[in-house]
């Protein structure tokens, strides 16, 4: 498999015509990645998350956000009253409509079905422009759910509710993290042979060609925080260490073969060493951030190199706030170190991380956009501070709308030079 190249782009980021991005403007977006020599588009979670702006806060497993229908509301609910019927069907589709209708009684069952018949049209729409332009999607599967969701309340059954999951304390957040969310009742899931996991990843599948797995280490071990305490509080569970890599070996394997996506891991902070055999070992990339490893250092073929992600600084901020993380790479170029990252280092240092021996190079749009001062916001262009609720959190729109980023030729020239 040749080298891919692509970008990260929140679909909630993107904006045209005065409107928030859709799932339809993902077309141009394909056409012109194929143009530039991009073949990579890579997506946040794009599951309907009943208003919250973190795009993992899912009250549904399988269900799309209406938000990304290029419609208003109203205008949707007046084309439901002229024809209601809707030929889209699917296992969970009923449970999430009465879900979504006991939460707001204006809108019947029936019109929650018709709204998810217009988004899995669209997407696979887009998915099938994709397909036409060689252009992969890339997907994201959030490991959990929302506990007000459509699946806890339809399966209880197969969730720990005594539970929330989050982070234990580590160099990067020494108070831990908190999420929240249930854990599952793995044992429940694997009575019924997976059958609501194969579900979510067959009904993935029809958006994307790939998925990104969401903190892969929490499949074999997840850190469990009774309810109304300190993430410091808790513990892994299950608590016994010997058996968490069978574990994951036997619930990944499952997952990942419920479909032809290609499987990405991200398998990114504190994780046990025997984690990347597994991956291996069941054809799952893993996740190589630039500046984690030693500057020209041999990369597995079997990963994903970026240079930054949704949770962290961007490369600018990233570059003056962590010189002992950086400074390698620079000494490495031949270059005296300095705080502000120029845009002729920032292009080369783009171009390494698009050369590196993975397979697989994705890097957040805005990195590239930072080339050109009239393409970037004034202000942080960081997405998400994890552990935090900041009104800033998922929040980030490009400075250019769809139109102009497809017409700016220097972007187009830059990211020439940056893959060629």
């Amino acid at each position: 498999m040749p080298s891919q190249h692509g970008i990260v782009v929140p679909l909630f980021s993107l904006h045209t015509q005065g409107r928030s991005g859709t799932f339809l403007d993902l077309i141009p977006l394909i056409d012109w990645c194929a143009s530039v020599g991009l073949n990579v588009i890579q997506l946040l979670p794009l599951n309907d998350t009943g208003g919250d702006p973190s795009p993992y806060y899912c009250v549904s497993s399988c269900a799309l956000d209406p938000k990304y229908l290029p419609q208003p509301l109203e205008d949707l609910f007046l084309q439901f009253k002229r024809s209601p019927h809707t030929t889209f069907q699917a296992p969970w589709l009923e449970a999430y409509a009465r879900f979504k209708a006991e939460k707001d009684p204006r809108f019947p069952p029936e019109f929650h079905k018709y709204l998810q018949g217009l988004c899995f049209d669209q997407m696979k729409q887009v998915r099938a422009h994709a397909t036409r332009k060689n252009v992969c999607l890339l997907g994201d599967i959030p490991i959990l759910v929302s506990p007000d969701s459509a699946d806890v309340h339809s399966s209880p059954h197969l969730f720990d509710l005594t539970l929330e999951a989050g982070a234990p304390p580590d160099q990067y957040n020494a108070e831990g993290q908190h999420w929240g969310f249930p854990l599952f009742r793995w044992d429940a899931i694997e009575a019924e042979h997976y059958a609501w996991w194969i579900q979510r990843m067959q009904t993935a599948a029809q958006c994307y060609h790939a998925c990104r797995i969401d903190h892969v280490v929490g499949y074999f071990r997840i850190w469990g925080v009774p309810p109304g305490k300190l993430p410091l509080e808790g513990h892994f569970v299950p608590e016994e260490e010997n058996t968490w890599e069978k574990l994951g070996r036997e619930r990944l394997r499952e997952i990942v073969r419920a479909t032809n996506m290609i499987p990405i891991a991200e398998d990114l902070g504190t994780v046990p060493e025997w984690v990347a055999g597994v991956l291996k070992e069941l054809g799952i990339c893993s996740t190589k951030v630039f500046f984690w490893q030693p500057p020209g250092a041999y990369y597995e073929p079997l990963s994903l190199t970026t240079v930054s992600t949704p949770d962290s600084e961007p490369l600018g901020l990233l570059w003056e706030k962590y010189p002992d993380l950086v400074r390698p790479y620079a000494e490495w170029k031949g270059w005296s170190y300095e705080p502000e990252l120029k845009a002729w280092q920032r292009k080369e240092l783009l171009r390494d991380a698009h050369h590196t021996t993975s397979m697989w190079h994705v890097n957040l749009l805005q990195e590239t956009l930072a080339l050109f001062p009239e393409l970037v916001n004034d202000e942080n262009e960081r997405i998400n501070v994890p552990g935090t609720v900041l009104p800033t959190n998922w929040t980030y729109k490009f400075k250019p709308s769809v139109e102009e980023l497809v017409a700016h030729e220097g972007l187009r020239r830059a990211f020439a030079e940056i893959i060629g």
